[in-house]
């Protein structure tokens, strides 16, 4: 095992770094690509995002009666779930994690679906999307990848973190979201419909991914569509502070 050490660590980082180029390269589709998609969306989708893809099919209500998050509305070019730059369109491959691992509490899994069925639904709902550019190549956010390991003094680094970027305002001291402090109780979306923050004590409410990395992205690009904004611009140059934050939010909820 020993001396198979460094082939290993050369393989494991080839393989992370094919995976961090492929993050911004888009779908290969064939030709008849989006009129399979389009057979797919109807069948799974439009329940939900609407014939239109404007999130008001028959069942897109019942997720959000009178409240977000509804059912996503394609057609404004809105997207919460990216590892792109807030404003802008997400990758493909944004696109395909959202599809195959859902949305907690809201949307399910995609995943049994074969990947090339995924690569056709999402050639297909890009039709719906205003003012993309056929071609164009959003590009993700260039994150350092620290892994910073969650010890107590970066778990109390992450604290400081938390209150330094006045994150319970909304949050609330406790992070469980629903804390009747400053904005928590006038917090709207982009559609007017009234939103709760995250509660941050519990993992299975996180909708951008509960892992470090996961919060740390979610951070860094914001949630467009909703109150949560990016923190690139104080965070960029002191990317560590990202990471003992997420550390710290996942001391809440993490396994006993």
């Amino acid at each position: 095992m020993q001396r198979n050490f460094p082939f290993m660590m050369l393989l494991i980082s080839i393989t992370v770094l094919i995976g961090y180029q492929a993050q911004g390269e888009p779908l290969e589709l064939p030709a008849n690509s989006v009129s399979k998609g389009k057979i797919i969306y109807e069948q799974a989708c439009k329940w939900c995002h609407g014939g239109s893809g404007a999130g008001d099919g028959p069942a897109g209500f019942f997720t959000g009666p009178y409240s977000s998050p509804r059912a996503r509305d394609f057609t404004v070019g809105n997207f919460r779930f990216r590892s792109t730059p807030t404003g802008e369109f997400p990758t493909d491959q944004d696109l395909v994690r959202v599809i195959t691992k859902g949305i907690p509490g809201y949307m399910p899994s995609f995943a049994g679906l074969p990947r090339q069925a995924v690569y056709d639904v999402i050639g297909y709902l890009k039709t719906f999307i205003p003012d993309i550019v056929e071609g164009d190549l959003p590009l993700p956010m260039t994150i350092e990848n620290l892994s910073i390991p969650p010890t107590p003094d970066s778990i109390q680094k992450g604290r400081e973190a938390y209150f330094k970027f006045t994150c319970q305002e909304c949050h609330g001291i406790g992070g469980r979201g629903i804390e009747r402090v400053a904005k928590a109780d006038q917090l709207l979306d982009s559609s007017s419909l009234p939103i709760t923050p995250t509660d941050l004590t519990n993992r299975f409410a996180f909708k951008n991914g509960w892992s470090a990395r996961d919060i740390v992205r979610t951070l860094m690009t914001g949630l467009d569509g909703s109150p949560m904004p990016s923190f690139a611009n104080e965070l960029q140059s002191r990317i560590a502070d990202a990471w003992h934050l997420a550390n710290f939010i996942r001391s809440w909820s993490s396994d006993p």
